[in-house]
């Protein structure tokens, strides 16, 4: 990760097995200064990450995580300089290779299961709440689909709405 992980950057971040960084990362869920709901999975994989209390600010408020507080709270594995990122993921990939790969792939398996598992023992989302956040999330994925330059400009607008 290099620079800003927001919304749905930092909820595929979130289900990645690595993330390491520069350390002028920063992450958030700004979804609430938007008036909508985080719908790629960030509102269910970070209770499992932060306490509840920082997830509710981060949710709740689109509050920044700064990259030294994303290591120290465990979302991130490294943080590193920008000339030293691509050197790091290289390592962290090259000792994955080095791995047994029968042994990886099982404990993959095994910690894959376990992570669906405990995300099924949650409440489920309220009707009316699944409704909303499904046609938020159907109306970004619009916005994806249409040319480069309209995505452009809903981005700059977001970031400026953040600032």
């Amino acid at each position: 990760m290099n620079g800003y992980a927001f919304g749905g950057g930092f909820e595929l971040a979130l289900a990645a097995d690595f993330i390491v960084c520069a350390e002028n990362a920063s992450f958030a869920l700004p979804e609430a200064k938007l008036g909508i709901v985080p719908d790629s999975g960030g509102v269910l994989r970070l209770p499992k990450l932060l306490p509840p209390a920082i997830v509710n600010e981060m949710v709740m408020t689109g509050r920044r995580m700064s990259a030294e507080e994303a290591l120290r709270w465990g979302v991130v594995n490294r943080v590193v300089s920008q000339s030293e990122l691509m050197e790091s993921a290289r390592e962290l990939a090259q000792q994955l290779v080095n791995s047994a790969p029968a042994g990886y792939r099982g404990a993959e398996r095994d910690l894959s299961r376990d992570q669906r598992n405990a995300g099924r023992r949650r409440l489920p989302l309220h009707p009316q709440r699944r409704t909303e956040a499904l046609s938020v999330g159907a109306a970004f994925r619009r916005c994806a689909r249409r040319t480069a330059g309209i995505c452009r400009k809903t981005r700059s607008g977001v970031e400026r709405s953040l600032m």
